[in-house]
């Protein structure tokens, strides 16, 4: 074996940095369109306690209209004919 042939197969740790070059990924492609099974599950967790969230707020405002019949809803009552534009039941 020459020089020549044992010069050629020694690896310049720096030779190929450019294609081997690792980039952050951005939020979008690293949490929501993630493929990563832990990143998953805690998509998984956080959509289940905003639904969990979601019917708490739907069970108080069943609960409001049961022990208060007829009367506005706190804090978005006011608004609620505005917003579904529901004129019979502004008294």
């Amino acid at each position: 074996m020459d020089t020549s042939t044992s010069a050629d197969t020694h690896h310049e740790p720096h030779a190929h940095a450019a294609a081997h070059e690792h980039h952050e990924l951005g939020f979008w492609r690293k949490y929501i369109f993630s493929t990563d099974h832990k990143v998953i599950g805690i998509q998984y967790g956080l959509c289940g306690l905003a639904f969990l969230f979601f019917g708490f707020c739907l069970m108080m405002l069943m609960r409001w209209q049961l022990a208060y019949p007829g009367q506005a809803l706190p804090v978005i009552g006011k608004w609620l004919p505005q917003i579904f534009g529901l004129s019979q039941w502004v008294a």
